[in-house]
């Protein structure tokens, strides 16, 4: 299937954001796996993950850690938008407002430096440069 990403970053409604998330990927029953996030944003997702078995159309559940690893996280349900070599662009669309508020309070940490890649894998914010 053909990498259409100068399309869907003119479609965004939200500015993505280069962030390194760990989160668990499941569809349906089955879970597919731990990965990690290359972008974020308040509507979507891509995830880094070469053969995982997503396609477009696909429904997965999402699930973030909480920060310092503690809890069981927050879970978002998401639309497969795109299907690359290199992961799965997901689009957000069923979630409660506690995960919503969680995702926007680690956009509104990271956003100062948006230059910097952030990686949050259950503690606190480090920036490399």
């Amino acid at each position: 299937m053909a990498d259409r990403t100068r399309n869907d970053t003119e479609r965004r409604v939200f500015t993505r954001m280069r962030l390194g998330l760990d989160v668990m990927v499941r569809m349906k029953d089955r879970a597919l796996g731990r990965f990690r996030t290359r972008d974020l944003d308040m509507g979507g997702v891509f995830v880094e993950a070469a053969e995982i078995e997503l396609y477009p159309n696909d429904v997965a559940e999402l699930r973030f850690p909480d920060a310092g690893g503690k809890g069981k996280g927050h879970a978002f349900r998401a639309k497969v938008i795109r299907h690359a070599s290199n992961g799965v662009g997901l689009m957000f669309h069923e979630h409660d407002e506690d995960s919503l508020a969680a995702l926007r309070d680690v956009m509104l940490t990271v956003m100062p430096a948006a230059d910097s890649y952030a990686t949050i894998a259950g503690g606190p914010t480090r920036f490399q440069r």
